[in-house]
């Protein structure tokens, strides 16, 4: 009978840390939304924008490639999209790590992500609440060429002019080889409302849903910039204030890449609740989890001692 007992208290420890690790990590989903790099654009720097950081995927830091963008908003805290840390594919034993403060591939300052946190609503299928606020293991040392990314209040209006950036590809070819960014791009787009960026997606057979309220759509003429894919995460910018995070282009055509379509960005200004609740509750909600897991020993410790 105690042994029993002891079966039972395993397995609902065990699977109190697997719910657990689903409400903070929120359980990793496959990837369906299409990334996105800066093409015709120009060079930029990181002293001018020391806020802009890679996310890599590797087994150890200098194994690690870039996958996408984000952006810096606190020493241990970086501001992504959702679709970027939710692919099933990542293989065992490799880790998401951040780099800030580089001009080049080579470059930079690397620390190890601890954990992140997607938003509960985000739908993969439109990339509604594409948001993800990412926790680093050790605080990025502000140095020269590393800072904090501006957030916008939550009366800020939206600018018509913005600036995109990140390192993906800098042309339509295929090969990611022969295109591939070392330095860091920045392109101007122009944001346009709801009912254009739905007008220009229809005329080329593209329906999707948008949400005015935590999106923004941008769209750019052929031959100046836009982003597509490896920049996905990073910030869009009125001035020096990131208004928007890339979430996906309206629709990617291997067979035709210079199509001209929107490209669609998450709205920060609508989730500054969830980046201020999620950083300041974190450790919170670290110790509660604990306090739980003890709550339920203690328990369970009891009814071992009634099946005795």
């Amino acid at each position: 009978m105690v042994k029993n007992c002891l079966y039972v208290i395993i397995f609902l420890i065990v699977n109190f840390y697997k719910l657990n690790s689903a409400k903070t990590e929120n359980t990793i989903l496959e990837r369906k939304i299409p990334e996105i790099r800066i093409i015709n654009g120009y060079t930029c720097s990181t002293n001018d924008y020391p806020f802009v950081v890679k996310i890599k995927l590797g087994y150890t830091a200098k194994k690690s490639v870039t996958s996408c963008g984000g952006t810096l908003i606190r020493p241990k805290w970086v501001l992504s999209a959702a679709h970027c840390f939710s692919s099933k594919d990542v293989p065992k034993g490799v880790d998401f790590w951040i780099e800030a403060g580089c001009d080049n591939l080579q470059s930079g300052q690397t620390v190890e992500v601890e954990t992140f946190y997607i938003h509960l609503k985000y739908k993969e299928s439109n990339a509604i609440n594409d948001i993800a606020i990412v926790k680093l293991r050790d605080p990025i040392v502000h140095v020269d060429g590393i800072g904090y990314a501006t957030l916008p209040r939550r009366n800020d209006s939206i600018c018509s002019k913005a600036v995109v950036m990140g390192w993906g590809l800098t042309s339509n070819n295929l090969n990611p080889n022969q295109a591939l960014s070392i330095s860091l791009q920045c392109g101007s787009v122009e944001i346009i409302d709801k009912s254009k960026c739905l007008e220009i997606s229809r005329e080329i057979s593209i329906n999707f849903d948008f949400d005015k309220h935590s999106q923004i759509c941008t769209f750019s003429r052929k031959q100046k910039a836009e982003a597509r894919q490896g920049d996905s995460g990073g910030p869009l910018l009125c001035g020096d204030v990131q208004v928007g995070i890339v979430s996906f282009k309206t629709v990617i055509d291997p067979n035709n890449m210079d199509i001209e379509s929107p490209v669609v960005y998450t709205r920060v200004q609508y989730f500054l609740d969830f980046i201020n609740d999620t950083i300041e509750n974190s450790g919170t909600m670290h110790s509660r989890s604990i306090l739980m897991v003890f709550i339920i020993f203690l328990r369970l410790l009891h009814n071992i001692s009634v099946c005795h």
